[in-house]
């Protein structure tokens, strides 16, 4: 997984999904926004990479509504 902070996270079938938050540090540059998603899967005690958000996003909320996660 990812190192990240300021991410959203929500469960779909029993699975997490991690999306966007920002690159951890203290300086300026290190503190972008991500677009990736990471999904655990706790059956294969494991991280996948999922598609990338479209955006970069950081400190947004989410929800899941029909199986998607917004």
């Amino acid at each position: 997984m990812e190192a990240r902070n300021c991410a959203t996270a929500a469960v779909i079938d029993g699975a997490i999904y991690v999306a966007g938050g920002r690159q951890p540090g203290i300086r300026d540059h290190d503190s972008q926004p991500l677009k990736t998603v990471e999904m655990y899967n706790p059956v294969a005690d494991g991280w996948d990479v999922r598609a990338d958000m479209n955006t970069a996003r950081a400190c947004a909320a989410g929800a899941v509504l029909d199986g998607k996660f917004y």
